[in-house]
């Protein structure tokens, strides 16, 4: 950016002020510097022009210049320190000599460095590499589990283990076993056995009894008995009893068995009811589950499912792919190449030109977009690398949707967080400039003027430079943002004031080459009859250019993109001159990275109460619960007597 706006060094390295006037009245003008080292460099067309501090000429000392092995001068100190090395350093004799050149005290015993200390670096690195190593010759970094431990404070912990039953546990399972089964057992096998022996004497009371009957017959005489049987059951009837009770007793006991009954199957089946609609929650574990087994599981049992990562830490390039497809095809043209730039600059050597003419600042213009145009490529690639190195932490997978929702949502903000960066950048820098009131080396924001008050007195004042746009005169005293169109004017041979041959359309002219350069656009550039007339207005004689010049095709305004032929540069950075952004992100990849082991899910169901129903069948459980029922109604029918409570069969 200091190049981009001409500043001028302090130490005049990269241009030199002198005056040209009559006699009364002086105007200082500012030279460009060059370094014939870099083979003729000019700091007026690049900053990194640079040459030993040895073979830089002071004519005011007679003294010979000692050799500073590696140190450089140039352009700007900073320029030229970041090509320096520190060999002289690392040499005594070398040091000794620039110090007695200087005039410092040699009793302060400044010793060199030594090349033997063990070192990332050698006598020969660069600055600039060292700096790009924040000068650090090694790291020191430990890491503390117990500091960890102690920030973390879990709460509590528990943990699973599988082990075998020892002795005491084993013998008293068993002791419980054996109870239990045997309580069970003596439950169990007296029904047991009456229900079988109840099965065979019904079978051989039904072949005694109904061997001469036909089959229709004996199905109505068991629909007679059953209907008859559920009219008199009577379940209160006294086993005990020798003797017949009266009527009345027993229509009673009939009566209770019926109320009896019918609360007891009301309440069971408003049990039944009530014990079905209770829920109940099944865990299900699913190992190493895929993908598609998670899909389909997250879209029934999406609240309860939990499938914790078994790599909680996961960095975006594993699953994230982020480019820029497209940058404005601007910084993909002839038009931000140095054959282009030189075309411009020698025009403005071939001829007499003057000071406002596009042809004075057009070189300038568009070495700044071409440094646009890289720092927006560099400042997206070094983004784009710390993007892809940071963490994205999940404990549990993530689905799909919300994945997709959250990433296009840090995709946003990190594209918005890299454009206000960049912003911030460039408006420190305009900030600056205009706070220090820093004036341009070719002058366009004031000019000098030197008046000599007869033989003695030199008088030097500024006028700032007035800028005429839509009728209104702005002063770069007031504001660095003053701009007016830039136009190539006829040489000063031809005319002795300045006469308009082409105003570039869009392109500015302002206090600053960066301020111009911000309000300017480039419709120009999207048509080819302005770009043939720009050209033509050059008035380039020089051969070596005959090609370049016929090579300057127009921007191609059919191509897609997001900005307008006339909007700003300013407009265009703020973007960083991307025209489309690529963000991918795979869910599947994601998946695979984090790798579960393992998923759950709750699943709630409901009781089912299932009856095994059998009436054909005389040893069915229906049948033995109600041959328990009715067993004395079933003694009653087949004889009726007793001896000593037993039914005679």
């Amino acid at each position: 950016m200091i190049q981009d706006n001409v500043l001028m060094s302090g130490y005049t390295t990269n241009a030199f002020p002198y005056a040209a006037g009559n006699s009364t009245t002086l105007r200082l003008h500012m030279g460009d510097a060059f370094y014939p080292q870099s083979g003729i460099c000019i700091c007026v067309f690049s900053n990194n022009c640079t040459e030993p501090i040895s073979d830089f000429h002071f004519n005011e000392i007679s003294t010979e210049f000692p050799i500073f092995s590696g140190l450089l001068t140039g352009c700007f100190v900073d320029e030229a320190t970041l090509q320096s090395t520190l060999e002289c350093y690392y040499n005594q004799s070398c040091l000794d000599a620039s110090h007695a050149f200087f005039g410092l005290d040699l009793s302060n015993n400044f010793t060199a460095m030594k090349t033997t200390v063990s070192s990332q670096f050698n006598a020969t690195s660069v600055m600039r590499d060292i700096l790009n190593e924040m000068m650090v010759e090694d790291w020191i970094y430990t890491s503390s589990h117990v500091s960890f431990y102690n920030a973390c404070q879990p709460i509590s912990c528990s943990y699973s283990y599988t082990t075998k039953n020892d002795l005491s546990i084993i013998i008293s399972d068993i002791i419980g076993l054996i109870g239990g089964l045997t309580t069970i057992l003596m439950i169990i096998i007296p029904q047991l056995i009456k229900l079988v022996r109840r099965c065979q004497r019904r079978l051989v009371f039904q072949r005694a009894h109904f061997a001469g009957i036909f089959r229709m017959e004996q199905l109505r005489q068991y629909w007679d008995k059953g209907k008859e049987k559920i009219r008199l059951l009577n379940i209160f009837y006294s086993r005990h009893e020798q003797v017949i009770v009266n009527a009345y007793d027993l229509r009673t006991q009939i009566i209770s068995t019926r109320v009896f009954l019918s609360f007891l199957f009301v309440s069971l089946f408003v049990l039944g009811i009530y014990t079905s609609q209770v829920p109940i929650n099944t865990i299900v574990t699913i190992h190493s589950p895929s993908l598609d087994q998670y899909s389909r599981i997250y879209s029934q049992y999406s609240q309860s499912l939990s499938c914790p990562c078994t790599t909680i830490s996961l960095t975006y390039e594993q699953f994230v792919n982020v480019r820029v497809a497209r940058f404005h095809q601007i910084c993909q043209s002839i038009y931000v190449t140095t054959a282009w730039t030189l075309l411009i600059d020698d025009s403005h050597q071939l001829h007499r030109i003057f000071t406002n003419d596009f042809r004075q600042l057009g070189g300038r213009f568009f070495e700044t977009l071409a440094s646009f145009c890289g720092l927006s490529q560099e400042l997206i690639t070094e983004e784009l690398i710390k993007f892809n190195a940071s963490r994205f932490v999940t404990n549990e997978v993530m689905a799909s949707n919300l994945f997709y929702s959250q990433f296009e949502s840090y995709m946003q903000s990190f594209i918005s967080s890299t454009k206000r960066s960049f912003k911030r950048s460039i408006q420190l820098i305009r900030e600056l400039t205009e706070g220090n009131v820093l004036f341009s080396g070719i002058l366009s924001n004031l000019q000098f003027n030197m008046v000599v008050n007869g033989t003695e007195n030199v008088f030097l004042t500024i006028n700032y430079t007035t800028f005429m746009d839509n009728s209104s005169n702005c002063s770069c005293q007031q504001t660095p943002t003053c701009v007016a169109p830039s136009s190539v004017f006829y040489d000063v041979s031809y005319a002795a004031t300045p006469v308009i041959r082409f105003t570039v359309p869009g392109i500015m002219r302002g206090c600053y080459v960066l301020e111009a350069f911000l309000q300017s656009n480039l419709i120009c550039f999207y048509n080819q009859s302005c770009v043939n007339d720009l050209r033509h207005a050059l008035n380039t004689t020089d051969p070596l250019n005959m090609t370049i010049v016929l090579n300057t095709t127009a921007l191609n305004a059919l191509l897609p993109s997001q900005f307008h032929m006339n909007s700003t540069l300013n407009d265009i950075i703020n973007e960083l001159m991307v025209e489309e952004w690529i963000t991918n992100a795979s869910h599947e990849m994601y998946y695979t990275a984090c790798n579960p082991s393992v998923c759950t899910y709750s699943v709630i169901d409901k009781n089912l109460i299932g009856l095994n129903l059998n009436n054909n069948n005389p040893c069915s459980p229906r049948q033995f619960l109600i041959d328990v029922i009715y067993q004395e109604d079933i003694r009653e029918t087949i004889g009726g007597f007793f001896i000593n409570n037993e039914p005679i069969v």
